[in-house]
């Protein structure tokens, strides 16, 4: 498989194969924290994305770590709000995350 998709990606059919094989990811959330006592606002995300390709799938979990800023409203922006400093952190989806605290 990685030899065919080599040879794929020299050829420029990357793309042809991906929609071929119907490839695709999706995201599921399983809890948000946000911690909003102090400016900027901090918030951890635990997700997790899963990707399928080729009747092979796999659940990747991420835990992404961000700060909010306010921010002009627009209609873009109807919230006023930003994020910055987004990162991931490690998550082992079989843990309790939810408990975890937002530093």
């Amino acid at each position: 498989n990685g030899k065919k998709l080599y040879d794929q990606l020299q050829k420029g059919g990357f793309y042809d194969q991906y929609k071929r094989d119907n490839a695709h990811t999706t995201i599921s959330v399983d809890s948000i924290k946000v911690k909003m006592d102090e400016i900027p606002y901090k918030a951890k995300n635990w997700l997790k994305q899963s990707v399928y390709w080729a009747g092979y799938s796999k659940a990747v979990p991420y835990c992404a770590v961000m700060d909010i800023v306010e921010d002009n409203h627009s209609e873009k922006n109807p919230f006023g709000l930003m994020i910055t400093n987004l990162g991931f952190v490690e998550y082992n989806a079989g843990l309790p995350a939810p408990n975890d605290s937002i530093q």
